[in-house]
């Protein structure tokens, strides 16, 4: 099961550094951006795929970037897509609903008009492209999710230390007979300059029970580091 629209909406990007993910300790890794102050902490055996691996693998097909245009968007994006599956891959790490953990940690720099625009209900649809909260004015995007297929778990405010604020959600998201979850954090900084997207999905089975603990571990560890919140 995948988020439609996702994949080439992730391509838009701000002006923004790429930086590597760093190793922890013993059973730990840490995907972090020192620069940006993002933090996330993973089980050392799960696969993280990088800004390139990433966007190499939803910048493809007819509608694919030139070389030139690709190094521009590493230059202005910093994304990290993780995946637990024992077939990992950076495809994967950008679908939703599967059996084991994926998700990705995604930041980027609004441009005007979003600033102007963004609000409460465009960071909930981020991820699916609809808020269910808002069923009477929300577009179905094309092949994905209705407001009608998405239940609403959890939709509470997230803010932290330094002026970010948005909201955290977790979703079930019904296909058919399948039911994905999927947990988001969506954040903005104090100016509303700059999108902070944490997101961690997989089904029913996974999320509330065989890979519960690690989840929510993986939710509870994502940090901002207040002294960056003016950038």
């Amino acid at each position: 099961m995948q988020s439609v629209g996702l994949r080439r909406s992730l391509l838009i990007a701000g002006g923004l550094a790429v930086f590597a993910a760093g190793c922890g300790g013993s059973g730990y890794q840490y995907v972090e951006n020192e620069d940006l102050g993002v933090f996330a902490r993973l089980p050392d055996d799960w696969a993280v795929y990088d800004t390139e691996e990433l966007l190499s693998e939803i910048n493809s097909g007819d509608a694919a970037m030139s070389d030139a245009a690709m190094e521009r968007a590493q230059d202005r994006l910093w994304f990290r897509g993780f995946d637990a599956s024992d077939r990992p891959s950076a495809e994967g790490s950008m679908d939703i609903g599967a059996h084991e953990p994926r998700g990705f940690v995604h930041i980027r720099a609004l441009s005007r008009e979003e600033r102007d625009t963004i609000n409460v209900s465009g960071l909930r649809a981020y991820v699916l492209g609809v808020d269910p909260l808002a069923a009477s004015s929300a577009e179905m995007p094309l092949g994905g999710p209705t407001a009608e297929n998405v239940e609403v778990i959890t939709d509470e405010p997230a803010e932290f230390d330094g002026g970010y604020h948005g909201n955290h959600n977790v979703f079930a998201v019904s296909q058919g007979n399948e039911v994905a979850i999927v947990d988001q954090t969506a954040l903005l900084n104090s100016a509303n300059s700059t999108l902070y997207l944490f997101v961690v999905s997989c089904d029913e089975e996974c999320y509330f029970e065989t890979n519960s603990d690690d989840i929510a571990e993986i939710v509870e560890s994502w940090t901002i580091d207040e002294s960056h919140s003016s950038q």
